[in-house]
């Protein structure tokens, strides 16, 4: 029994540190799934084995008679889901074992009858292999947990069992929140729940059941930092320069005159700054390191913020934009949420023909982030203008004219670990954006700037890598584009310079307009 015990701490510590590890994986991989509560029920058959069974006796092996040895059990269930790979269930239920004893007096057959309650750690391995996705029909999991059993009718030994367990679960998926399981388990259980202790110390049992789970997704308070409203208040943001990228003015103020004759006085009345409108929020989401605004979604999304503009003539939006803080530095992530920003601004402006005073643009970079999953945090929100905002609106001068995007200005030419060559069609058209620039706009300039990734190589090997790509990305602007050479700046930094927390991504040259 000294051995068992030692057998359970060592499984709890085990069960402890997996937990934790289940944990730090789910909140590294980024997903919609929300924790919550799930209630079940199965039922199935089992099998046992102890001492004098024809399975554990040497001398019955030829003569093994599974069929015989075949209970059932059943339970309810109530569990947590931690994140989408890790919970923990608790399972209280009946077990009715049989051992089937082939002996010399004659057969027979022990009934074990116990009530049990199991507590488990259940890991998705579906889930922590391929990540999060509600539409997944069938997942696959394992799971190990200790259990205690009531066996009433013993009689020589104790009426208290034990058992460390564990096994398979697939589920099928009927919908993100009903579940249908198939269960395949295996106990080692203590010595005594056929009421004898014998020279092998621990008794067995496996079941196969069948069974449904239904989840409950945790509800959350809405996080109103989403709103794009509130955030100026909490953390200062700088306001939006006169530079080419953003053009605005200040709406004129308008004042309503006063008459003073003692005489007849009249009365001052506040014009309303806007009528009432209904209000809405619209998320723009975008692909990883992404500012461009075509897919059907966001087409989608923009659609509805048109046709919102178009119902409610007074309304007036705010367009925010946002960037993850899983890779990227401030100052990229801020360039990035800007671009985003300014890319659903002018899609509403050309294509949907949005009066450019309704929008106001703003961006957050990685120092807000709306939502809990990284990838919703690449996102632009758009929201109706409330009386506040609309004391301190501003809108766009001239949304056609004047406002030169920086996607048209800067341009990220990623390659392949050793690899330095112009050789895909992303490359060639990032090219051809800045070379449309130059020709448009024959008094600018661009620096190309080479890197490599610190995380393979040596330096001077990375020095090299970074100053082959940086001169073959100058030279194809020059031979192919007829770019004069005088404008453009040639630099490289070897892995001494990472743009990117992603070593990955350091495998890049960035031009970009002086």
């Amino acid at each position: 029994m000294k051995k068992l015990y030692i057998l359970f701490a060592l499984f709890a510590l085990g069960l402890t540190y997996s937990s934790a590890e289940a944990q730090k994986s789910s909140q590294m991989s980024g997903n919609t799934f929300k924790p919550g509560w799930f209630i079940g029920a199965n039922g199935g058959i089992n099998w046992y084995f102890a001492e004098g069974n024809d399975i554990t006796d040497s001398r019955y092996l030829n003569s093994i008679h599974l069929g015989k040895d075949i209970g059932y059990q059943f339970g309810g269930v109530l569990g947590y889901n931690f994140n989408e790979i890790s919970a923990l269930r608790g399972t209280l239920g009946y077990n009715h074992y049989k051992q089937y004893i082939k002996g010399t007096n004659g057969d027979i057959t022990k009934k074990v009858p116990n009530t049990k309650l199991n507590l488990d750690y259940v890991l998705n391995v579906t889930n922590l292999a391929k990540g999060y996705n509600p539409s997944r029909l069938f997942t696959f999991s394992l799971f190990a947990g200790l259990g205690g059993h009531y066996i009433p009718n013993n009689n020589q030994t104790s009426k208290i069992g034990g058992a460390i367990r564990g096994g398979l679960q697939g589920d099928f998926n009927i919908s993100p929140q009903l579940a249908l399981n198939v269960i395949l388990d295996g106990n080692l259980l203590t010595d005594n729940f056929n009421d004898e202790v014998a020279e092998i110390p621990f008794d067995m049992a496996a079941g196969l059941s069948l069974g449904l789970a239904y989840r409950f997704e945790k509800k959350e308070k809405p996080d109103m930092k989403a709103e794009g409203m509130d955030e100026e208040e909490k953390l200062p943001m700088k306001e939006v320069d006169n530079t080419p990228q953003i053009a605005v003015t200040d709406t004129a103020k308008k004042v309503v005159p006063v008459d003073t004759t003692p005489v007849k006085p009249v009365e001052v009345k506040q014009e309303p700054i806007a009528q009432a409108v209904p209000a809405t929020k619209e998320e723009i989401f975008f692909k990883f390191n992404s500012r461009e605004v075509s897919g059907a979604s966001q087409e989608d999304g923009l659609k509805k913020v048109s046709d919102y503009l178009k119902a409610n003539p007074t309304a007036k939006i705010i367009v925010s934009g946002y960037a993850d803080n899983s890779s990227g530095t401030e100052d990229i992530n801020q360039r990035v949420s800007e671009q985003r920003a300014q890319n659903v601004s002018n899609k509403l402006i050309k294509e949907y023909g949005v009066d450019p005073n309704r929008i106001m643009v703003k961006a957050y970079g990685s120092k807000v982030q709306p939502h809990k999953e990284i990838w919703k945090n690449r996102v632009v929100i758009v929201n109706t203008a409330d009386s506040t905002s609309l004391k301190n609106f501003k809108g766009y001068d001239d949304g056609i004219s004047s406002i030169v995007n920086e996607s048209a200005t800067r341009a990220e030419i990623n390659f392949a670990a050793s690899n330095a060559g112009i050789v895909n069609e992303k490359q060639k058209q990032a090219l051809e954006r800045i070379a449309k620039y130059l020709k448009e706009n024959p008094s600018a300039k661009v620096s190309v700037s080479g890197y490599a990734s610190n995380h393979s190589g040596t330096p001077e090997i990375n020095d090299e890598i970074s100053k082959k790509r940086a001169i073959i990305v100058a030279n194809k602007l020059i031979k192919e584009y007829g770019i004069d050479y005088n404008r453009i700046k040639v630099s490289w930094f070897g892995g001494r310079v990472q743009p990117y927390k992603t070593p990955i991504m350091n495998q890049l040259v960035i031009v970009k307009a002086e």
